[in-house]
Protein backbone atom coordinates (compact mmCIF):
# COMPACT_ATOMS: atom_id res chain seq x y z
CA UNK A 1 0.00 0.00 0.00
CA UNK A 2 2.79 2.10 1.04
CA UNK A 3 4.38 1.60 -2.53
CA UNK A 4 1.04 2.39 -4.04
CA UNK A 5 0.51 5.72 -2.19
CA UNK A 6 4.03 6.46 -3.46
CA UNK A 7 3.22 6.31 -7.18
CA UNK A 8 -0.23 7.83 -6.64
CA UNK A 9 1.53 11.36 -5.15
CA UNK A 10 4.43 10.89 -7.27
CA UNK A 11 1.87 11.14 -10.64
CA UNK A 12 0.01 13.73 -8.87
CA UNK A 13 3.02 15.81 -8.52
CA UNK A 14 4.04 15.07 -12.52
CA UNK A 15 0.35 16.19 -13.64
CA UNK A 16 0.67 19.51 -11.80
CA UNK A 17 3.93 19.93 -12.99
CA UNK A 18 2.91 19.39 -16.74
CA UNK A 19 -0.35 21.67 -16.00
CA UNK A 20 2.04 24.62 -14.69
CA UNK A 21 4.52 24.29 -18.11
CA UNK A 22 1.60 24.59 -20.05
CA UNK A 23 0.39 27.48 -18.42
CA UNK A 24 3.07 28.90 -18.69
CA UNK A 25 3.20 28.79 -22.88
CA UNK A 26 -0.47 29.50 -23.25
CA UNK A 27 -1.81 32.79 -24.43
CA UNK A 28 -3.65 34.74 -22.35
CA UNK A 29 -7.38 33.75 -23.73
CA UNK A 30 -6.40 29.92 -23.10
CA UNK A 31 -4.98 30.99 -19.81
CA UNK A 32 -8.64 32.41 -18.62
CA UNK A 33 -10.31 29.98 -20.15
CA UNK A 34 -8.32 27.48 -18.30
CA UNK A 35 -9.15 29.19 -15.33
CA UNK A 36 -12.56 29.31 -15.64
CA UNK A 37 -12.51 25.42 -15.47
CA UNK A 38 -14.92 24.84 -18.69
CA UNK A 39 -12.30 22.09 -19.76
CA UNK A 40 -11.22 19.45 -18.26
CA UNK A 41 -7.22 19.29 -17.27
CA UNK A 42 -6.91 16.76 -20.55
CA UNK A 43 -8.29 19.50 -22.79
CA UNK A 44 -5.80 21.79 -21.25
CA UNK A 45 -2.78 19.46 -21.81
CA UNK A 46 -3.86 19.16 -25.85
CA UNK A 47 -4.30 22.99 -26.10
CA UNK A 48 -0.68 23.66 -24.43
CA UNK A 49 0.74 21.00 -26.91
CA UNK A 50 0.63 23.84 -29.49
CA UNK A 51 4.13 25.03 -29.22
CA UNK A 52 4.33 28.98 -29.72
CA UNK A 53 6.76 30.59 -32.09
CA UNK A 54 9.17 31.47 -29.34
CA UNK A 55 9.18 28.07 -28.45
CA UNK A 56 9.56 26.45 -31.88
CA UNK A 57 12.50 28.93 -32.55
CA UNK A 58 14.92 27.38 -30.09
CA UNK A 59 15.77 23.33 -29.18
CA UNK A 60 14.21 21.49 -26.12
CA UNK A 61 17.42 21.88 -24.37
CA UNK A 62 18.14 25.21 -24.85
CA UNK A 63 14.50 26.84 -23.74
CA UNK A 64 14.16 28.57 -20.74
CA UNK A 65 12.99 26.37 -17.94
CA UNK A 66 14.25 22.94 -19.32
CA UNK A 67 14.86 19.87 -17.11
CA UNK A 68 18.26 18.97 -16.07
CA UNK A 69 19.52 15.96 -16.20
CA UNK A 70 22.90 13.96 -15.40
CA UNK A 71 25.04 12.43 -18.06
CA UNK A 72 23.56 8.62 -16.41
CA UNK A 73 20.31 9.99 -17.00
CA UNK A 74 20.85 11.33 -20.12
CA UNK A 75 21.76 7.88 -20.83
CA UNK A 76 18.74 5.62 -19.23
CA UNK A 77 16.61 8.63 -20.83
CA UNK A 78 15.13 9.56 -17.43
CA UNK A 79 13.83 12.82 -17.30
CA UNK A 80 13.70 14.56 -13.58
CA UNK A 81 10.96 16.51 -12.42
CA UNK A 82 11.42 20.30 -12.88
CA UNK A 83 11.04 23.12 -10.12
CA UNK A 84 7.84 25.35 -9.69
CA UNK A 85 7.35 27.60 -12.42
CA UNK A 86 9.41 25.58 -15.14
CA UNK A 87 8.26 23.80 -17.94
CA UNK A 88 9.03 20.41 -18.78
CA UNK A 89 10.48 19.43 -22.15
CA UNK A 90 8.96 16.97 -24.36
CA UNK A 91 10.01 13.86 -24.18
CA UNK A 92 12.14 12.68 -27.40
CA UNK A 93 12.10 8.72 -27.78
CA UNK A 94 15.73 7.04 -28.40
CA UNK A 95 16.02 5.87 -31.79
CA UNK A 96 18.25 2.70 -32.18
CA UNK A 97 20.72 2.83 -35.32
CA UNK A 98 20.00 0.40 -37.74
CA UNK A 99 22.95 -1.05 -39.38
CA UNK A 100 22.20 -0.75 -43.59
CA UNK A 101 22.02 -4.01 -45.65
CA UNK A 102 25.13 -4.60 -47.99
CA UNK A 103 24.60 -3.79 -51.38
CA UNK A 104 23.65 -6.10 -53.92
CA UNK A 105 26.59 -7.63 -56.45
CA UNK A 106 29.32 -7.08 -53.76
CA UNK A 107 30.97 -10.17 -52.48
CA UNK A 108 31.46 -9.52 -48.56
CA UNK A 109 30.74 -11.03 -45.44
CA UNK A 110 28.97 -8.80 -43.19
CA UNK A 111 29.91 -8.84 -39.38
CA UNK A 112 26.72 -7.85 -37.33
CA UNK A 113 27.16 -6.73 -34.78
CA UNK A 114 24.09 -4.95 -32.36
CA UNK A 115 26.18 -2.08 -31.08
CA UNK A 116 27.35 0.89 -33.76
CA UNK A 117 31.20 0.30 -34.12
CA UNK A 118 32.84 3.94 -33.22
CA UNK A 119 31.47 7.12 -32.96
CA UNK A 120 29.59 7.82 -36.06
CA UNK A 121 28.05 3.83 -36.52
CA UNK A 122 30.34 2.61 -38.78
CA UNK A 123 30.03 -1.32 -39.22
CA UNK A 124 33.20 -3.90 -40.18
CA UNK A 125 33.41 -5.61 -43.09
CA UNK A 126 35.57 -8.20 -44.22
CA UNK A 127 36.27 -8.26 -47.11
CA UNK A 128 37.91 -10.74 -49.74
CA UNK A 129 40.48 -9.42 -51.92
CA UNK A 130 41.24 -9.68 -55.55
CA UNK A 131 45.40 -9.87 -54.98
CA UNK A 132 47.96 -12.15 -53.87
CA UNK A 133 48.72 -11.50 -50.02
CA UNK A 134 51.62 -9.28 -49.93
CA UNK A 135 54.14 -11.79 -47.74
CA UNK A 136 53.30 -14.77 -50.25
CA UNK A 137 55.73 -14.94 -53.45
CA UNK A 138 54.62 -17.33 -55.93
CA UNK A 139 58.55 -17.63 -57.26
CA UNK A 140 59.68 -19.03 -53.94
CA UNK A 141 58.61 -22.21 -52.02
CA UNK A 142 56.78 -21.90 -48.95
CA UNK A 143 58.52 -22.27 -45.93
CA UNK A 144 58.00 -24.64 -43.32
CA UNK A 145 57.55 -23.59 -39.11
CA UNK A 146 60.24 -24.74 -37.32
CA UNK A 147 63.09 -26.33 -37.71
CA UNK A 148 61.52 -28.54 -40.76
CA UNK A 149 62.15 -25.56 -42.89
CA UNK A 150 65.60 -26.38 -44.39
CA UNK A 151 64.69 -29.94 -44.33
CA UNK A 152 61.65 -29.42 -46.65
CA UNK A 153 63.89 -27.26 -48.70
CA UNK A 154 66.67 -29.89 -48.48
CA UNK A 155 63.78 -32.73 -49.91
CA UNK A 156 62.80 -29.81 -52.80
CA UNK A 157 66.52 -29.26 -53.71
CA UNK A 158 66.59 -33.42 -54.87
CA UNK A 159 63.27 -33.34 -56.19
CA UNK A 160 62.94 -34.06 -60.13
CA UNK A 161 60.15 -31.28 -60.97
CA UNK A 162 62.35 -28.12 -62.41
CA UNK A 163 59.88 -25.88 -60.64
CA UNK A 164 60.16 -27.55 -57.26
CA UNK A 165 63.78 -27.10 -57.15
CA UNK A 166 63.78 -23.70 -58.60
CA UNK A 167 61.55 -22.33 -56.03
CA UNK A 168 63.08 -24.14 -53.20
CA UNK A 169 66.24 -22.38 -54.29
CA UNK A 170 64.99 -19.30 -54.51
CA UNK A 171 63.59 -19.41 -50.98
CA UNK A 172 67.21 -20.90 -49.49
CA UNK A 173 68.74 -17.55 -50.93
CA UNK A 174 66.89 -15.73 -48.52
CA UNK A 175 67.70 -17.56 -45.24
CA UNK A 176 71.58 -17.88 -45.74
CA UNK A 177 71.73 -14.83 -44.28
CA UNK A 178 71.52 -15.88 -41.15
CA UNK A 179 74.29 -17.93 -40.01
CA UNK A 180 72.22 -20.12 -37.64
CA UNK A 181 70.63 -21.03 -40.85
CA UNK A 182 73.83 -21.76 -42.43
CA UNK A 183 74.98 -23.81 -39.61
CA UNK A 184 72.02 -26.19 -39.37
CA UNK A 185 71.75 -26.38 -43.67
CA UNK A 186 75.25 -28.11 -43.26
CA UNK A 187 74.61 -30.16 -40.60
CA UNK A 188 71.31 -31.78 -42.48
CA UNK A 189 73.06 -31.82 -45.70
CA UNK A 190 72.31 -28.91 -47.79
CA UNK A 191 75.82 -28.89 -49.20
CA UNK A 192 75.80 -31.97 -50.62
CA UNK A 193 72.27 -31.18 -52.55
CA UNK A 194 73.87 -28.08 -53.62
CA UNK A 195 76.96 -30.14 -55.00
CA UNK A 196 74.21 -32.17 -57.14
CA UNK A 197 72.86 -28.78 -58.12
CA UNK A 198 75.71 -27.00 -60.19
CA UNK A 199 75.21 -29.69 -62.97
CA UNK A 200 71.35 -29.07 -63.25
CA UNK A 201 71.01 -28.03 -66.57
CA UNK A 202 68.96 -25.49 -66.38
CA UNK A 203 69.81 -21.91 -65.67
CA UNK A 204 68.32 -20.76 -63.11
CA UNK A 205 69.02 -23.36 -61.34
CA UNK A 206 72.80 -22.53 -61.47
CA UNK A 207 72.84 -19.27 -61.08
CA UNK A 208 70.79 -19.04 -57.93
CA UNK A 209 72.60 -21.97 -56.18
CA UNK A 210 76.02 -20.23 -56.78
CA UNK A 211 74.44 -17.45 -55.13
CA UNK A 212 73.40 -19.55 -52.47
CA UNK A 213 76.88 -20.64 -51.75
CA UNK A 214 78.32 -17.00 -52.19
CA UNK A 215 75.96 -15.87 -49.75
CA UNK A 216 76.96 -18.65 -47.17
CA UNK A 217 80.60 -18.12 -47.96
CA UNK A 218 80.40 -14.78 -46.19
CA UNK A 219 79.62 -16.38 -42.86
CA UNK A 220 82.57 -18.35 -41.35
CA UNK A 221 81.19 -21.25 -40.54
CA UNK A 222 79.74 -21.61 -43.92
CA UNK A 223 83.99 -21.12 -45.18
CA UNK A 224 84.86 -23.92 -43.15
CA UNK A 225 81.84 -26.11 -44.76
CA UNK A 226 83.49 -25.60 -48.18
CA UNK A 227 86.41 -27.00 -47.09
CA UNK A 228 84.78 -29.92 -45.46
CA UNK A 229 83.02 -30.84 -48.12
CA UNK A 230 85.08 -29.80 -51.01
CA UNK A 231 83.06 -27.64 -52.93
CA UNK A 232 85.97 -25.47 -53.77
CA UNK A 233 86.33 -28.35 -57.03
CA UNK A 234 82.98 -28.35 -57.37
CA UNK A 235 82.78 -24.87 -57.98
CA UNK A 236 85.67 -25.00 -60.41
CA UNK A 237 83.64 -26.98 -62.95
CA UNK A 238 81.33 -23.63 -63.86
CA UNK A 239 84.92 -21.04 -64.43
CA UNK A 240 83.81 -21.56 -68.50
CA UNK A 241 79.81 -21.24 -67.82
CA UNK A 242 78.36 -19.19 -70.23
CA UNK A 243 76.11 -17.48 -67.58
CA UNK A 244 78.09 -14.56 -66.45
CA UNK A 245 76.14 -14.33 -63.44
CA UNK A 246 77.06 -17.74 -62.74
CA UNK A 247 80.70 -17.11 -63.32
CA UNK A 248 80.61 -13.98 -60.89
CA UNK A 249 79.13 -15.91 -57.68
CA UNK A 250 81.31 -18.06 -58.10
CA UNK A 251 84.26 -15.82 -58.24
CA UNK A 252 82.49 -14.27 -55.50
CA UNK A 253 82.32 -17.16 -53.20
CA UNK A 254 86.32 -17.93 -53.58
CA UNK A 255 87.14 -14.19 -52.94
CA UNK A 256 85.44 -14.94 -49.56
CA UNK A 257 86.67 -18.22 -48.99
CA UNK A 258 90.06 -17.06 -49.49
CA UNK A 259 89.91 -14.52 -46.81
CA UNK A 260 90.23 -17.11 -44.50
CA UNK A 261 93.88 -18.40 -44.47
CA UNK A 262 93.01 -21.93 -44.57
CA UNK A 263 90.54 -21.43 -47.89
CA UNK A 264 93.28 -19.30 -49.47
CA UNK A 265 95.65 -22.41 -48.61
CA UNK A 266 92.83 -24.16 -50.27
CA UNK A 267 92.38 -22.59 -53.23
CA UNK A 268 95.92 -22.85 -54.11
CA UNK A 269 96.34 -26.46 -53.42
CA UNK A 270 93.33 -27.20 -55.59
CA UNK A 271 95.64 -25.94 -58.25
CA UNK A 272 93.27 -23.12 -59.70
CA UNK A 273 95.89 -20.38 -59.20
CA UNK A 274 96.92 -21.20 -63.27
CA UNK A 275 92.71 -21.18 -64.49
CA UNK A 276 92.58 -17.69 -62.70
CA UNK A 277 95.41 -16.20 -64.03
CA UNK A 278 94.05 -17.11 -67.28
CA UNK A 279 90.73 -16.34 -66.71
CA UNK A 280 92.11 -12.58 -65.62
CA UNK A 281 92.71 -11.92 -69.45
CA UNK A 282 89.42 -13.05 -71.05
CA UNK A 283 86.56 -11.82 -68.32
CA UNK A 284 84.63 -8.72 -68.08
CA UNK A 285 86.26 -5.94 -65.68
CA UNK A 286 83.34 -6.32 -62.76
CA UNK A 287 84.54 -10.28 -62.66
CA UNK A 288 88.14 -8.97 -63.02
CA UNK A 289 88.25 -7.17 -59.78
CA UNK A 290 87.01 -10.31 -58.01
CA UNK A 291 89.91 -11.86 -59.11
CA UNK A 292 92.33 -9.75 -58.60
CA UNK A 293 90.66 -10.05 -54.77
CA UNK A 294 91.15 -13.25 -54.79
CA UNK A 295 94.38 -13.54 -56.31
CA UNK A 296 96.10 -10.91 -53.63
CA UNK A 297 95.07 -13.07 -50.81
CA UNK A 298 96.47 -16.32 -52.00
CA UNK A 299 99.46 -14.97 -53.17
CA UNK A 300 100.64 -14.07 -49.66
CA UNK A 301 100.04 -17.91 -48.63
CA UNK A 302 102.02 -19.27 -51.71
CA UNK A 303 102.50 -17.66 -55.24
CA UNK A 304 105.07 -20.81 -56.72
CA UNK A 305 102.22 -22.03 -58.99
CA UNK A 306 101.37 -17.95 -60.16
CA UNK A 307 105.09 -17.34 -60.84
CA UNK A 308 104.95 -20.19 -62.85
CA UNK A 309 101.45 -19.13 -64.78
CA UNK A 310 103.56 -15.78 -65.82
CA UNK A 311 101.18 -13.59 -63.95
CA UNK A 312 103.18 -11.01 -63.35
CA UNK A 313 103.42 -10.10 -66.56
CA UNK A 314 99.33 -10.44 -66.79
CA UNK A 315 99.69 -8.06 -63.62
CA UNK A 316 101.87 -5.52 -65.83
CA UNK A 317 99.09 -5.17 -68.27
CA UNK A 318 96.56 -4.70 -65.96
CA UNK A 319 98.67 -1.47 -64.57
CA UNK A 320 97.70 0.07 -67.67
CA UNK A 321 93.49 -0.10 -67.27
CA UNK A 322 91.90 2.88 -67.70
CA UNK A 323 89.27 1.46 -64.60
CA UNK A 324 91.26 2.62 -61.31
CA UNK A 325 90.04 -0.33 -59.43
CA UNK A 326 91.90 -2.38 -61.75
CA UNK A 327 95.12 -0.77 -61.52
CA UNK A 328 95.05 -0.68 -57.54
CA UNK A 329 93.80 -4.05 -57.37
CA UNK A 330 96.65 -4.93 -60.16
CA UNK A 331 99.29 -3.55 -58.22
CA UNK A 332 98.36 -5.04 -54.83
CA UNK A 333 98.25 -8.29 -56.28
CA UNK A 334 102.20 -7.25 -57.28
CA UNK A 335 102.97 -6.77 -53.62
CA UNK A 336 101.71 -10.34 -53.01
CA UNK A 337 103.52 -11.69 -55.75
CA UNK A 338 106.83 -9.36 -54.40
CA UNK A 339 106.94 -11.28 -51.09
CA UNK A 340 109.23 -13.96 -52.63
CA UNK A 341 112.09 -13.64 -53.56
CA UNK A 342 112.34 -15.01 -56.88
CA UNK A 343 108.70 -12.61 -57.75
CA UNK A 344 110.83 -9.70 -56.84
CA UNK A 345 113.61 -11.10 -59.80
CA UNK A 346 110.34 -11.64 -61.80
CA UNK A 347 109.39 -7.81 -61.07
CA UNK A 348 112.54 -6.32 -62.06
CA UNK A 349 113.35 -8.67 -65.17
CA UNK A 350 109.73 -7.71 -66.67
CA UNK A 351 110.27 -3.95 -66.08
CA UNK A 352 107.24 -3.09 -63.85
CA UNK A 353 109.08 -0.98 -61.65
CA UNK A 354 109.27 2.15 -64.04
CA UNK A 355 105.66 1.61 -64.64
CA UNK A 356 105.13 1.50 -61.14
CA UNK A 357 106.85 5.04 -60.38
CA UNK A 358 104.43 6.66 -63.06
CA UNK A 359 101.42 4.92 -61.28
CA UNK A 360 102.51 7.93 -57.95
CA UNK A 361 101.05 10.34 -59.48
CA UNK A 362 98.01 8.89 -60.15
CA UNK A 363 94.83 10.49 -59.21
CA UNK A 364 93.38 7.96 -57.09
CA UNK A 365 94.80 7.47 -53.47
CA UNK A 366 94.54 3.25 -53.44
CA UNK A 367 96.83 2.95 -56.90
CA UNK A 368 99.29 5.37 -55.37
CA UNK A 369 99.44 3.19 -51.85
CA UNK A 370 99.73 0.05 -53.90
CA UNK A 371 102.19 1.41 -56.10
CA UNK A 372 104.20 2.65 -53.38
CA UNK A 373 103.66 -0.87 -51.31
CA UNK A 374 104.46 -2.57 -54.89
CA UNK A 375 107.51 -0.64 -54.90
CA UNK A 376 108.64 -0.95 -50.93
CA UNK A 377 109.41 -4.90 -51.78
CA UNK A 378 110.42 -4.70 -55.54
CA UNK A 379 113.75 -2.15 -54.28
CA UNK A 380 114.77 -4.98 -51.60
CA UNK A 381 117.08 -6.49 -53.83
CA UNK A 382 120.10 -4.36 -55.49
CA UNK A 383 118.76 -5.04 -58.68
CA UNK A 384 114.97 -3.27 -57.71
CA UNK A 385 117.17 -0.30 -55.96
CA UNK A 386 118.65 0.76 -58.69
CA UNK A 387 115.85 0.33 -61.54
CA UNK A 388 113.94 2.56 -58.93
CA UNK A 389 116.87 4.98 -58.89
CA UNK A 390 116.88 5.20 -62.61
CA UNK A 391 112.75 5.99 -63.13
CA UNK A 392 113.25 8.52 -60.27
CA UNK A 393 111.06 7.06 -57.69
CA UNK A 394 112.48 9.27 -54.36
CA UNK A 395 110.97 12.86 -56.37
CA UNK A 396 107.34 11.58 -56.68
CA UNK A 397 107.52 9.47 -53.22
CA UNK A 398 109.23 12.98 -51.26
CA UNK A 399 106.19 14.42 -52.51
CA UNK A 400 103.84 12.11 -51.29
CA UNK A 401 105.05 12.57 -48.15
CA UNK A 402 105.03 16.44 -48.39
CA UNK A 403 101.37 16.70 -49.17
CA UNK A 404 98.48 15.16 -47.04
CA UNK A 405 98.58 11.74 -47.66
CA UNK A 406 96.33 9.26 -46.39
CA UNK A 407 97.44 6.49 -43.30
CA UNK A 408 98.41 3.80 -46.12
CA UNK A 409 100.25 6.32 -48.55
CA UNK A 410 102.51 8.07 -46.00
CA UNK A 411 103.39 4.31 -44.41
CA UNK A 412 104.22 2.82 -47.99
CA UNK A 413 105.96 5.91 -49.41
CA UNK A 414 108.11 6.34 -46.19
CA UNK A 415 109.39 2.30 -46.08
CA UNK A 416 109.96 2.78 -49.92
CA UNK A 417 112.20 5.43 -49.32
CA UNK A 418 114.28 3.72 -46.38
CA UNK A 419 115.03 1.25 -49.17
CA UNK A 420 116.54 2.84 -51.59
CA UNK A 421 118.28 5.38 -49.11
CA UNK A 422 120.58 2.11 -48.49
CA UNK A 423 121.81 2.57 -51.83
CA UNK A 424 124.72 5.36 -51.47
CA UNK A 425 123.19 6.99 -54.27
CA UNK A 426 119.75 7.15 -52.64
CA UNK A 427 121.33 8.18 -49.28
CA UNK A 428 123.28 11.01 -50.83
CA UNK A 429 119.54 12.15 -52.09
CA UNK A 430 117.74 11.96 -48.93
CA UNK A 431 120.12 13.52 -46.84
CA UNK A 432 118.34 17.40 -47.22
CA UNK A 433 115.27 16.10 -46.62
CA UNK A 434 116.13 14.29 -43.01
CA UNK A 435 113.74 17.22 -41.57
CA UNK A 436 110.99 15.75 -43.64
CA UNK A 437 111.39 12.49 -41.76
CA UNK A 438 111.91 14.34 -38.80
CA UNK A 439 108.35 15.90 -39.08
CA UNK A 440 106.71 12.46 -39.11
CA UNK A 441 107.80 11.11 -35.26
CA UNK A 442 105.54 13.54 -33.79
CA UNK A 443 102.84 11.83 -36.54
CA UNK A 444 99.66 10.22 -34.78
CA UNK A 445 99.59 7.18 -35.75
CA UNK A 446 102.60 4.69 -34.07
CA UNK A 447 103.44 2.65 -37.53
CA UNK A 448 104.37 5.99 -39.17
CA UNK A 449 106.84 6.81 -36.27
CA UNK A 450 108.55 3.79 -36.18
CA UNK A 451 109.15 4.20 -39.28
CA UNK A 452 109.94 7.22 -39.52
CA UNK A 453 112.02 6.45 -36.92
CA UNK A 454 114.18 3.65 -38.96
CA UNK A 455 114.10 6.34 -42.23
CA UNK A 456 115.97 8.46 -40.21
CA UNK A 457 118.96 5.62 -38.62
CA UNK A 458 119.37 4.42 -42.29
CA UNK A 459 119.86 8.24 -43.96
CA UNK A 460 122.24 9.06 -41.50
CA UNK A 461 124.12 5.51 -41.03
CA UNK A 462 127.94 6.26 -41.94
CA UNK A 463 130.29 3.34 -42.54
Amino acid sequence: MRKRSWFTSCSKRLMEALQRSSSCSMSPTERSSMRGGSESGNCALQASAKPTESTMARPAHLRRGAARRSPAQRRRGVLTVPGPGRPAPPMIPRLRRRTMPAPRGRSFYKVSSSKPVGRRGKMAHARISMYMPPDIDPTKAAIAYGCRALRKLNEELQSEDLLTRQKAVMALCDLMHDPEYVYEAINIGCLESLKALLKDDDNLVRIKTTEVLYIMATHNVGRVGFLKHDIILALSRLLSDHQTLCRENLHQAYKHLAQLPEGAQGIVTSGLISFLVRKLQKEELHIQEIILDTLALCLQEDATEALNSQAVPCFKEKLFSGNPQIRSKAARALIAISIPLDGKRQVWQNEVIPILVDLLSDTDEEVKANAAGALMHATVTTEGKYAALDANAIDPLLELLCSIPTTKVCLNATKALTMLAEAPEGRKLLLPRVPTFRYLLTHKNEAIRRAAEVAIKVIEWKP
